[in-house]
């Protein structure tokens, strides 16, 4: 639906937070792909 997209990018100024997720200006630390369905429906 193009809803989202995705970038992958050197930094995103959380290196202590890896793997990051940005959504706007939300952050997101330590995702796991099992939590990743969970942060997206956040913004339905």
């Amino acid at each position: 639906d193009r809803r989202f997209s995705l970038e992958v990018v050197r930094c995103i100024g959380a290196c202590g937070l890896s793997p990051a997720l940005t959504i706007g200006e939300d952050v997101f630390g330590r995702v796991k792909s099992a939590k990743l369905a969970e942060i997206l429906d956040r913004y339905e």
